[in-house]
């Protein structure tokens, strides 16, 4: 009789602590996140790219990263990664474009608390 109730107790213990897991299972889709600035691609060295984007989400955030990358030279030129626990999130900066440079991208990432990830990258034209 001990061993009956002692694995009717394993066998719900077990199913109790897979059932915390399931909105794991149900939130397969990462945040969404939509570029709102800037809207154009091409540039001159020394002008001010207004970045600005939001991140929504169902449940929470969890990382968001924006690097704003110098593919003409191979180094980053904003490189900005924080923590949040929001359903929404607005960033709003700025980058000056650099006079060595020709090609530019800005590139979003965003998870939430399950692991699911999203990114988007938008590509900067740099003209003399």
């Amino acid at each position: 009789m001990k061993k009956i109730i002692f694995g009717l107790g394993l066998v719900l213990s077990i199913w109790a602590c897979s059932s915390n897991e399931e909105p794991a299972r149900l939130d397969q889709e990462g945040p969404k996140i939509t570029l709102l600035q800037p809207q154009q691609t091409d540039w001159h060295p020394g002008d001010s790219v207004q970045i600005e984007f939001r991140i929504e989400e169902n449940d929470q955030l969890h990382d968001v990263y924006l690097g704003v990358n110098n593919l003409s030279k191979l180094r980053k030129e904003i490189h900005f990664s924080a923590h949040y626990h929001n359903q929404e999130l607005v960033i709003d900066t700025f980058c000056i474009v650099p006079p060595d440079s020709y090609h530019l991208e800005i590139f979003i990432e965003a998870s939430d608390h399950w692991g699911t990830e999203n990114s988007l990258s938008r590509p900067l034209f740099v003209y003399p």
